[in-house]
Parts: C-alpha cells; sequence; structure tokens
C-alpha cells in the first residue's frame, strides 16, 4: 500500500490471491497475458514457458494437427525424425536442458510440480514419486529410438536454440521471451518457417497439467 499502490492497482483482487499467505502478501504475481475476462480482469497466461514446435516440419511429415496426448506426440516424433534429406546435420527431432524439463509433457505423468501433494498434509520432491519414474523411462524410450537430442547431458540454452533454428531439432522449450532471438534465427535460416506452442499433452492415465512460472 506504501510502496507499490500503481503495481496493486495493476492486478485484480483475485490475481493477488495468488500470492497470499494467511492473508498477506509475499511476492509480485506476474502475468504474461493482459486479456481481460467479463469482468475486466486481466487473466494470466499460464504458458510462459512451453514446447515449441516445428509445425511446417510436422506438416512436412504428414502429421495434420498438433499432438493432444503422449502417444501423439511420439509418433509425431517418429515422422519428423523418417524426414528424407540430409540426415547428417539432424540429432533427433526432440532436444531439451539437461535439467529435463519439457514443459507440458511432465504434467502427463503428473510431476508438473517440483513438490507433490501426498494429500496427507505432507509433500514428496517429484524425483521420489513413481510419476517421476515413469516420465524417465518415457525420456530413455525417446532415447532409444534416436528422437530425443543425446547431448542433452551436456546442453545449455544456447545450445538448444541453436539445433533448434539451425534445423537439428524440430520441437523444444522456449520461454515466450526468447521468442524475437528464435524468430530472428529462422528467419535467416529457415524462411517461410511456422512455429507454434503445444498445449499440456495429456498421458495414458488422464493426467494433464502445467506448472506456471
Amino acid at each position: 500500500d506504501e510502496y507499490g499502490p500503481n503495481i496493486k492497482e495493476a492486478l485484480s483482487d483475485d490475481t493477488w490471491e495468488l500470492s497470499r499467505v494467511n492473508g498477506k502478501i509475499y511476492g509480485i504475481v506476474t502475468a504474461s497475458s493482459k486479456d481481460l475476462d467479463e469482468n475486466g480482469n486481466e487473466k494470466p497466461d499460464p504458458m510462459t514457458s512451453m514446447m515449441l514446435v516445428r509445425t511446417d516440419i510436422m506438416e512436412q511429415a504428414g502429421i495434420e494437427k498438433m499432438p493432444e496426448t503422449i502417444d501423439e506426440f511420439t509418433n509425431m516424433l517418429r515422422a519428423m525424425k523418417s524426414l528424407s534429406g540430409d540426415s547428417s546435420m539432424r540429432q533427433a527431432p526432440l532436444t531439451t536442458l539437461s535439467t529435463l524439463e519439457l514443459p507440458g509433457i511432465e504434467g502427463a505423468f503428473g510431476v508438473e510440480c517440483e513438490w507433490i501433494d501426498n494429500g496427507d498434509g505432507t509433500l514428496s520432491n517429484r524425483v521420489e514419486t513413481e510419476g517421476y519414474k515413469e516420465y524417465l523411462l518415457y525420456l530413455k524410450s525417446l532415447y532409444d529410438e534416436g528422437l530425443l537430442d543425446p547431448e542433452l547431458p551436456t546442453n545449455k540454452t544456447n545450445n538448444v536454440q541453436e539445433k533448434f533454428t539451425s534445423g537439428k531439432s524440430f520441437v523444444m522449450p522456449m520461454a515466450y521471451y526468447d521468442a524475437a532471438t528464435i524468430m530472428d534465427a529462422l528467419d535467416q535460416s529457415s524462411p517461410g518457417y511456422k512455429i507454434e506452442y503445444m498445449a499440456p499433452l495429456t498421458g495414458e492415465n488422464g493426467q494433464c497439467g502445467y506448472a506456471y512460472g
């Protein structure tokens, strides 16, 4: 109230409620979208970072729509890998960081958050859960098929972006604030390219989720 009246006024009461604990505000909520709801309040866009897909390559591979499930995603990667061309330029259709973060895919295994509510008042780190084991087994299956970048243990952000923009990979996680960098590079390397964020996928048991931030 004293030091940030303009900040406080810029966000709705519902948005501020996300940062309250026992009635006290402990942080400033950010919103990546300024879309308004029917009451004129902003609607925060949860997808600050998501899986980015070269949809032009997807279409060349014969995939007509963005995948909605884990199985459809895997089949899309297989189709991308099977494309003819200079295979020496391609490492794997999917690349990511050494942290193994795949936003929107982790949620299909129920491990989109670092800490999991056990339902009894306790929390478990996601690496201790059966869901995370299944997530890692899925990544291993992609690796074994040559669908996941074999260099991911040493990948940093610049490595991932270079592979995506040079045509070595076609799917990667990207934060919205890196869009200009990626688009500028693709303008040079792949004129006429098309890219699109992929919505969170649904797993075999119906799980689907995304952790904001």
